[in-house]
């Protein structure tokens, strides 16, 4: 239905926003989808990935599992994570396992893996304009900070987002 869908739409544009546990379910969702088949063209303009609560090697995964296969649906994958997210520690003293949503994943300065062109991560500590508060401030601000609300504005709509910093050695952007 989504490759109709596509072809209907024309030029304009058809992005994917996913935030905390639904990063977990589009990994079960991708691995089950593509499983045996390869789509001739990405389905998604941009990918957007909000304090992920899913494996932070889900890129990497062998087999097709997870979000390994993620660029095949997606020209552009964003994604943004900080690690004084509340949720996503404690998500992992339950679950075991570190978050793409607290640090990205682990290898992120292997452009070899991540190439510019298709994946940009986005450092979101330290961030200052949140409007909500507590634990709630840690893990929504990808709704709640003007200044990452305007990055991904600026993603969806096919513009280069005003970002201060770019660490190229951890290749990493951040707004502090």
């Amino acid at each position: 239905m989504l490759y109709a869908l596509r072809a209907k739409i024309g030029e304009r544009r058809m992005n994917l926003l996913c935030h905390s546990m639904r990063c977990y379910a589009l990994g079960y969702g991708v691995e089950t989808w593509l499983k045996g088949q390869s789509p001739a063209q990405p389905l998604f303009d941009e990918g957007i990935l909000a304090a992920g609560d899913e494996i932070a090697t889900t890129f990497t995964e062998k087999s097709g599992k997870r979000l390994s296969n993620l660029r095949r649906l997606g020209r552009e994958i964003t994604v943004y994570y900080n690690w004084c997210d509340i949720a996503m520690h404690l998500s992992r003293l339950v679950n075991w396992l570190f978050h793409l949503g607290c640090d990205g994943p682990p290898n992120k300065a292997d452009i070899k893996t991540f190439p510019a062109k298709i994946y940009e991560f986005v450092d979101c500590d330290g961030l200052t304009d949140c409007i909500g508060h507590g634990a709630d401030r840690t893990h929504q601000y990808y709704r709640q900070s003007p200044t990452v609300r305007a990055d991904i504005t600026a993603s969806l709509a096919a513009r280069i987002p005003v970002r201060p910093k770019f660490d190229p050695v951890g290749n990493f952007y951040s707004f502090v």
